[in-house]
């Protein structure tokens, strides 16, 4: 599990237009979500550590759960 929140990371979208916002929250990654590094360079989820602070995108699936798409290293 990993924090998320506060401000928006360089080069994430502006939540504002689709109706988002940035929260703290604690979850379970998914597998699949594309991690960037402070080294601008993209990795998996397995470079993560438990505490790590992180920024990510939520989005909303088909079933109405939100998901984590993307996540930013700081």
């Amino acid at each position: 599990m990993s924090q998320f929140g506060g401000e928006a990371p360089e080069g994430a979208p502006d939540m504002s237009q689709f109706g988002g916002k940035w929260n703290t929250v604690t979850v379970t990654l998914p597998v699949s979500v594309v991690v960037h590094t402070d080294r601008k360079t993209d990795s998996t989820f397995t470079i993560l550590k438990e505490g790590d602070q992180v920024r990510a995108r939520f989005v909303t699936d088909e079933n109405g759960e939100e998901v984590i798409t993307e996540i930013w290293m700081e």
